[in-house]
């Protein structure tokens, strides 16, 4: 399975959208995909219509001291 890793060198360079973008794109052509977004603040969560008051995420969840998979969506 390709892998594909992104890392903004600093926060609003646009990192987070263009990963959305590209899972999106890729979903579109039939490819399976797996978007992860390994802040705490998940902001990925909101390029696909995740409420803003839900704070899930995989980080959020390590952080947390809590199980990794409750933090998945």
């Amino acid at each position: 399975m390709p892998v594909i890793a992104m890392q903004g060198i600093r926060g609003g360079v646009g990192t987070t959208s263009l990963t959305a973008g590209l899972a999106w794109a890729l979903e579109q052509l039939g490819e399976p995909v797996l978007a992860i977004d390994f802040s705490p603040d998940n902001l990925l969560r909101f390029h696909f219509n995740m409420p803003a008051s839900s704070t899930r995420g995989w980080a959020r969840a390590e952080l947390d001291g809590d199980a990794w998979h409750r933090g998945a969506m």
